[in-house]
């Protein structure tokens, strides 16, 4: 449950406010059930957020891997520009 809450305040702090506001709301609504005694509502609600975490973490993950490819974005580009210079520099008679 401490994982889930930290899951979700890191959400809360790092997504577009649309969904950090969403967030926000549905950790209000989490709070509520756990502060009431139905045990059958609580179970239900734990299963949802449950799967909604690892839904999360899953999107996390995507959006991690996303992060790593575009940090090698500058590393391309700057091969790319060396790879254009050693064109430049080649002599014409190499193209026929």
């Amino acid at each position: 449950m401490i994982r889930a809450k930290a899951t979700t305040r890191f959400i809360i702090e790092n997504y577009p406010e649309p969904e950090r506001e969403r967030w926000r709301e549905e950790e209000k609504y989490e709070r509520q059930i756990e502060l009431s005694d139905s045990s059958g509502k609580v179970q239900e609600e734990n299963c949802r957020a449950k799967a909604r975490t690892s839904e999360l973490l899953a999107r996390v993950a995507q959006l991690q891997k996303v992060f790593r490819e575009l940090k090698k974005i500058p590393n391309l580009m700057s091969n790319l520009r060396e790879l254009k210079k050693k064109e430049l520099q080649m002599p014409l008679d190499h193209c026929c």
